[in-house]
């Protein structure tokens, strides 16, 4: 009798249970659908407020951002998502100022920490909410903030005309403004390039290694073309320092009807103090893919040059010997 009464309630209880279970879902058949028609939705704005994103400079109605490049962000954060390159540059009035020359920012390895934020004593950052930021390669997690053109530094109002007729100045050719000192700029990229090669250990993995050797190529390249687009007075300081990146200029009491140099002469030169600086690098020291890579470049250089010796006339391999002696006995044996 027991068992009996024991069957019934316990299908009494298990009814009730189903019965409230498909009530539950009964419910929702009738409830409004919270979901979020995504992508169709872009324009409406499906991420909260305070959802951060990706990292952006705050700039002003007149483009212009609040960053001094003081570099306390970048020392905060945790995973070193932060790059700041600085620059000198002289104002309007003649002082010397610390100015922000690219804000990089990697927000492949960022953890919105907000650290950056909230240390900035310009409140000069701030976090967005778009929240669209995949990508197919990793180049492009790296993204450059101060992505518009820096504004020119107000001139300085003017003295009084009493002051300056009492005891007027002499007149001093202002110097040009916002441009950068390159010397100290060169001298930056080879801090980098030497940090880089101290990040050099025997039995790296070959990627990384070749990763290495691409950032050191990389600051090379960006030497060379500050050289290349310095003004003959940026070239005199540069080869005090570094005679290397300066070609030896042609002597004072030249000839003035001497021929001007030609464009395979030209080239011949580039490519000739591109060679001359890949060879300074000690193979033995470097990981074997990276050496590989270093020397087909250098075979590169060199059939290049080859190339174009066979190409030039008598005047310009004449040239060559004189401006270029290590090369020399090739040109004459092309010639």
């Amino acid at each position: 009798m027991g068992s009996v009464k024991d069957y019934f309630s316990s299908f009494t209880t298990g009814f009730i249970s189903l019965v409230k279970g498909m009530a539950v879902t009964g419910k929702e058949f009738v409830t409004p659908k919270l979901t979020e028609e995504y992508p169709d939705n872009r324009k409406e704005g499906v991420a909260a407020d305070r959802f951060r994103a990706a990292l952006t400079l705050k700039y002003d109605e007149e483009g212009r951002h609040k960053c001094i490049a003081c570099g306390i962000c970048q020392r905060n954060c945790p995973n070193g998502s932060i790059e700041i390159v600085k620059r000198v540059v002289t104002t309007p009035d003649g002082k010397k100022k610390q100015k922000l020359d690219r804000y990089v920012y990697n927000i492949g390895s960022c953890t919105f920490c907000r650290l950056c934020v909230t240390s900035c004593p310009q409140d000069a950052l701030e976090f967005s909410n778009d929240f669209e930021q995949a990508v197919f390669t990793r180049d492009k997690l790296f993204k450059q903030l101060n992505y518009l053109p820096e504004k020119d530094e107000p001139m300085p109002e003017p003295k009084p005309a009493v002051e300056v007729a009492a005891k007027p100045a002499p007149q001093v050719e202002a110097p040009a403004a916002d441009k950068p000192d390159i010397v100290a700029e060169i001298r930056q990229n080879f801090e980098k390039i030497d940090k880089i090669n101290a990040a050099r250990k025997p039995g790296q993995p070959d990627a990384v290694a070749a990763k290495i050797q691409e950032k050191v190529d990389a600051l090379q390249q960006k030497i060379d073309q500050i050289v290349a687009a310095a003004s003959a007075d940026e070239r005199k300081a540069i080869a005090a320092e570094w005679p290397q990146l300066v070609p030896a200029a042609a002597p004072a009491e030249a000839a003035p009807e001497a021929p001007a140099e030609s464009e395979i002469v030209a080239e011949i030169g580039e490519n000739a103090a591109k060679l001359a600086k890949l060879q300074k690098a000690d193979l033995s020291t470097l990981p074997a893919p990276a050496a590989a890579k270093l020397k087909e470049k250098v075979d590169a250089l060199k059939v290049k040059i080859n190339e174009l010796m066979a190409k030039a006339s008598a005047d310009e391999l004449a040239q060559i010997k004189a401006k270029f002696p290590d090369i020399a006995p090739e040109a004459e044996n092309k010639n």
